[in-house]
C-alpha cells in the first residue's frame, strides 16, 4: 500500500474487507463476487471468511492468451493474459469517492472478443470516476470455451450469467461503499458493449441496472445455438474429444487456448446462418447465443427498471434481418 494512503474496512456479504484511501479515492481491488468457477457450472457465492481480507491485489484474470504485437506493448489496453493456473478470477474492483453517500454507480464490462481481456488493464482504472463523485466497478467474467461455447449438457451463455451474477452482487452490496443500487449504469466497449446490449433485452437482467452505455458494439452480434454448436464439434475434433460437456471437462486451459488459436484462422470454420449471415464478420468465434433463458429471442424490445426507480432505459434491438 502506498505510504501516502490509509486503510479502511467495510463489511460485505461473506466477511470484512480492507481497502485503501488515497486522497479523495477509496479503492478495493480483487473482491470475489463469486466462488472460483468450475467448468460449465453456474456461478455461486464465495465461501465466507473470518477476520478482515486485504483487497489490495486484483487477482488473476480469466484464462486467455495475449498475442505479441510487433514494437507495441498491448498490456495497458488488454492486460497480460493468464494461463488459468489460479482459477479464482471471478472478482471485481471498486473505486469510490471518499465519504460517498448514495453516489451514482457505473459498472464496466471489458472487451476482447469474448476470448481475451481483463478488468485490470491500465485503461480500466476507475480512479478518475471516483474523484468525480461516481463509484466505478470493473469485473472479470468467463470467456472462450468456459464462457461462450454452447456445449451440449452445459448451461449456455455462462459469461453473461457471470456478468448478471456480478450485477446482482452490486445490487446487494454497493450501498456499503456509499453507492445507490437504484442508480447503476452499465457500460463497456467492444465485446463488453455487445454483452450489455444483450443484457438490456434479457429477462434475467430485470432490476439489475437503470441505464446502459454501449460503446462499439450492438445486440445483433449473437448466434443461434444450432449454428454455434458447429464450433463445439470443430473444437472437439481439434481436441480429439466427444463434443459434449463430459468431453470438454478434462481439457486443460493450455490445450483449450491452443484449440482456440486453431479455430481463429479465417478458413477454419463457417459460422454463417441459413441466410448466409455471420453476425461478427469472423472477428470472433465466441459470442453469446440466443434461444435460452438469458436471451430467449433473436429480436427483443425490452425495458429495464431499477428498483424503486422510474423507467429510464427505453429499448434495445436484437438482430435485425
Amino acid at each position: 500500500m502506498n505510504n501516502l494512503c490509509n486503510s479502511t474496512s467495510v463489511q460485505i456479504e461473506g466477511g470484512a474487507i480492507r481497502g485503501s484511501i488515497c486522497g479523495s479515492v477509496v479503492r478495493f481491488l480483487g473482491i470475489p463476487y463469486a466462488a472460483p468457477p468450475q467448468r460449465f457450472e453456474l456461478p455461486r457465492l464465495p465461501v465466507s471468511w473470518d477476520g478482515v481480507r486485504n483487497m489490495d491485489d486484483p487477482g488473476p484474470p480469466a484464462p486467455h492468451r495475449i498475442r505479441p504485437f510487433p514494437a507495441i506493448d498491448p498490456s495497458p489496453l488488454v492486460g497480460h493474459g493468464s494461463d488459468g493456473s489460479d482459477g479464482d478470477y471471478l472478482r471485481l474492483n471498486i473505486w469510490a469517492p471518499r465519504e460517498a453517500v448514495a453516489a451514482p454507480v457505473m459498472v464496466f464490462i471489458h472487451g476482447g472478443g469474448f476470448v481475451a481481456g481483463s478488468k485490470d488493464a491500465t485503461v480500466h482504472d476507475g480512479s478518475a470516476f471516483a474523484a468525480s463523485g461516481v463509484i466505478c466497478v470493473a469485473i472479470n467474467y468467463r470467456m472462450g470455451i468456459d464462457g461462450f461455447l454452447p456445449v451440449p449438457g452445459a448451461p449456455t451463455n455462462l459469461g453473461l450469467r457471470d456478468i448478471l451474477f456480478a450485477l446482482a452482487w452490486v445490487q446487494r452490496n454497493i450501498a456499503v461503499f456509499g453507492g445507490d443500487p437504484a442508480n447503476v449504469t452499465v457500460f463497456g466497449e467492444s465485446a463488453g458493449a455487445m454483452a450489455i446490449a444483450d443484457l438490456v433485452t434479457s429477462p434475467l437482467a430485470e432490476g439489475m441496472f437503470a441505464r446502459a452505455i454501449i460503446q462499439s458494439g450492438h445486440g445483433a452480434m449473437v448466434r443461434e445455438i444450432d449454428v454455434a454448436q458447429r464450433l463445439v464439434r470443430k473444437l472437439a475434433k481439434v481436441l480429439r474429444i466427444v463434443p459434449d460437456a463430459n468431453g470438454f471437462l478434462p481439457v486443460s486451459n493450455t490445450d483449450a487456448m491452443d484449440a482456440l488459436d486453431k479455430v481463429a484462422k479465417p478458413w477454419a470454420i463457417d459460422l454463417r446462418d441459413k441466410d448466409g449471415r455471420e453476425p461478427v464478420y469472423g472477428i470472433s468465434r465466441f459470442i453469446p447465443v440466443y434461444g435460452d433463458d438469458v436471451l430467449p429471442r433473436s429480436r427483443s424490445t425490452r425495458c429495464i427498471k431499477a428498483p424503486g426507480a422510474t423507467w429510464k432505459l427505453s429499448s434495445a434491438l436484437m438482430p435485425m434481418r
